[in-house]
């Protein structure tokens, strides 16, 4: 899955070993720029689109769709934390 930047991967399990137990899922997502703040991924989280039954397919939740505070760009945090907005 990460060794190839053209083989997609939908659902693929993650095994029971590296989770505890739990059931856990490994996909690609669709990523379109223009629904991003600034046109760049700046957080370590997004809201994505996700509806097992009717697709495989994830995608992220287009920016104006997004809480107020995530949907402005973040500037450089000077504590040494990551940004984030609270989201997940």
């Amino acid at each position: 899955m990460l060794a190839s930047e053209t083989d997609r991967e939908m659902r693929l399990e993650v095994p029971h070993i590296l989770t505890g137990g739990v059931v856990v899922y490994c996909t690609d997502i669709i990523v379109a720029r223009r629904h991003l703040p600034g046109r760049v991924l700046n957080e370590p989280v997004f809201p994505l689109l996700i509806a097992p039954r009717r697709t495989l397919m994830t995608m992220m939740l287009p920016s104006r769709y997004w809480p107020a505070p995530a949907r402005s760009t973040p500037s450089t945090p000077t504590n040494g934390k990551q940004p984030g907005y609270g989201i997940g």
